[in-house]
């Protein structure tokens, strides 16, 4: 698996830029629906679970650590964590699923006021 760290993909909410330009705009508004193809087809196909949606995605990207601290020591512990935090995160979206998700899933206004209040953008 490629290795590739949210901050890479959100770097707003990271702080690696401070203004959301033209282009930093045209790829947020197009992520849902590419993400939403990409949903759909794994459900369909059963391997995502059927109570997951976009947004959740969105969110679980956010909330990824930009990177764990090394270990000091050299043996490569921080990428042990990182695929371990991943690894969990990607097990939560197995179909079936062990439960039902609590609580309603979020929306794209929900996103949108997400990203407005935390980040400014």
């Amino acid at each position: 698996m490629p290795e590739v760290r949210s901050s890479q993909m959100f770097p707003v909410s990271r702080r690696r830029t401070t203004e959301s330009g033209p282009a930093l705009v045209a790829v947020r508004d197009a992520l849902p629906a590419d993400l939403d193809d990409l949903v759909a087809r794994a459900q369909r196909e059963g391997s995502v679970r059927p109570d997951v949606n976009t947004y959740d995605l969105v969110l679980m990207m956010v909330s990824l650590p930009p990177r764990i601290p090394e270990d000091g020591a050299g043996g490569g512990l921080s990428a042990d964590l990182a695929g371990r935090q991943l690894s969990v995160l990607l097990d939560g979206l197995r179909a079936p699923g062990a439960e039902r998700l609590p609580g309603p899933a979020a929306t794209r206004p929900d996103l949108d006021e997400f990203f407005r209040t935390r980040f400014g953008i």
